[in-house]
């Protein structure tokens, strides 16, 4: 196995909360739309944006992008709102727009490297899914339509490597279809017809001869096209079933033809890794461990700290954290006033008793927002940025993409409290952002014993009753100076040379 090692990253000036959805190679670099529905063209050694390489507002819900083909000054990018749109990169200004009559959103595209057409799928919309076909060089209108050969969404189309007539599509109803595009009849031109049995995230062709399907719920296959081999009888698929444990990883994110062989990018969570698996048919289609490469550190995760000196600098009983490679931290503050400065918005501090750490916080709230550490040279790869300082934009984010778990805010509200759904049931939204696996934690843990305490009470007339519990958090470790009685403002403790009045 091959270790790769990170030479650079860059945030291409995405706006906060900003997410990428596809990478494509161009001509001046790389190109890249996210969810601002931005395009950017960037450098591919230097990971800076090119100049005119910001192109904002590309469409209205940005879903495809495909390089140019044959015109290698040309980036297409397709959307929801049923516009195909082609950038000329030397002047960074759209050069061509095609749609169509349905007003459907288009979810998939595909660009034939040798001539000037251009096929689009559409959403399952209007009881029709369409697979469209342009000469974007002669005609505004598609030239063809396919819409009775997919029931459902369509995911994915790519032309024929060296038969460009041939037209490949595949759908949420789980077949992949193959088009001759030369035949305006439908019935005439569907040539072959795969049932992968689930619905289609990722198809195409692996060589002249084979196709591959890869359902969303990650069953992998390799299919042979029948009437290219010429023979009578069908040739049985290639079927891996359940692609994950064949690669050993915990999701796939892409299937990448490479010279007849395929190469699968698969992505670990737990270990923090995304390993590039080559698949080739001269082993059987058996993982060739050898020319396997890995990405290290390619997942952020969620770290539990319960430590004295990061529960006394989060003041909490369990901080957590959002563990990112170091590389991938950017920081930038905004003022709210003109006498503020960076230095003074995100403050840093080194304590004397561990000065191989480094702590920002916010120097107006003192909200905790991030720590480093040099103990050991793994450990300053890392920075831990706090959970707790992030919006809730962030957070939906993290959500979105598997990294924190999701709770309804009904399971929250009881998970956290123990009460009634019937009872104070209007108020479970604010008790959403409650974590409900922090009493899962302590319970018979060192951490600490819990303790609690229910009540209720019923209105004179009987129509109302409110329930409540208190949940008493104990922590009884001997040195964190921390007591079980209440305290009164007059009393004072020491600790470290530091004098502190508290108050219980």
């Amino acid at each position: 196995m091959k270790i790769a090692s990170l030479i650079g990253s860059s945030s291409l000036s995405l706006p906060k909360s900003s997410y990428i959805y596809s990478l494509q190679p161009v001509s001046e670099g790389i190109a890249a739309i996210s969810s601002d529905d931005s395009l950017r063209i960037f450098d591919r050694e230097t990971l800076q944006l090119i100049s005119n390489g910001v192109l904002v507002g590309a469409h209205e819900g940005v879903t495809c992008l495909r390089n140019g083909g044959n015109e290698n000054h040309l980036v297409w990018t397709a959307g929801r709102d049923s516009t195909l749109k082609g950038w000329d990169m030397r002047t960074g200004k759209k050069t061509l727009e095609l749609g169509d009559r349905r007003d459907a959103p288009y979810l998939s595209l595909a660009v034939d490297p040798n001539t000037s057409r251009i096929a689009a799928g559409t959403e399952f919309c209007h009881s029709q899914a369409a697979v469209l076909l342009w000469d974007y060089r002669a005609e505004k209108e598609p030239i063809l339509e396919y819409v009775d050969s997919h029931n459902d969404d369509i995911t994915e189309l790519a032309f024929h490597p060296t038969i460009t007539s041939h037209l490949l599509s595949g759908s949420t109803d789980g077949l992949v279809n193959i088009y001759n595009t030369n035949v305006q009849d439908e019935d005439d031109a569907l040539i072959e017809v795969m049932n992968h049995g689930a619905s289609i995230s990722h198809a195409g062709f692996v060589s002249e001869k084979l196709v591959y399907a890869l359902s969303h719920d990650e069953v992998f296959s390799i299919y042979h096209i029948d009437y290219i081999n010429n023979r009578a009888e069908d040739i049985p698929p290639i079927v891996f079933g359940n692609l994950r444990p064949i690669v050993s990883c915990e999701y796939i994110i892409d299937v990448i033809p490479l010279d007849g062989s395929v190469i699968v990018g698969a992505g670990t969570h737990s270990k923090h890794q995304v390993d590039l698996v080559p698949l080739h048919p001269a082993s059987q289609w058996t993982p060739d461990w050898n020319e396997t490469v890995r990405l290290k550190n390619a997942h952020v995760q969620i770290f539990f700290d319960d430590s004295s000196d990061q529960r006394r600098a989060h003041s909490s009983p369990l901080p957590t954290f959002l563990r990112v490679p170091l590389a991938w931290l950017h920081s930038s503050t905004y003022a709210f006033y003109p006498d503020e400065t960076h230095s003074s918005i995100r403050r840093a501090f080194t304590p004397r008793h561990a000065p191989q750490t480094k702590r920002h916080f916010c120097g107006f709230c003192g909200t905790p927002l991030s720590w480093w550490s040099e103990k050991s040279k793994e450990e300053a790869e890392w920075v831990y940025v706090s959970l707790s300082s992030l919006g809730s934009e962030s957070m939906s984010i993290l959500s979105d993409v598997g990294v924190l778990p999701t709770v309804e805010a009904g399971e929250a509200y009881e998970a956290s409290r123990g009460v009634t759904k019937d009872v104070l049931k209007n108020d479970a939204y604010i008790e959403s952002q409650a974590e409900p696996w922090f009493e899962e934690i302590i319970e018979g843990s060192e951490l600490g014993r819990l303790r609690r305490r229910r009540g209720g009470k019923t209105s004179a007339d009987g129509n109302t009753r409110v329930e409540w519990e208190i949940v008493d958090f104990n922590d009884e470790e001997g040195d964190t100076g921390i007591g079980t009685g209440k305290r009164k403002i007059g009393e004072f403790e020491e600790g470290g040379g530091v004098v502190m009045r508290s108050r219980h």
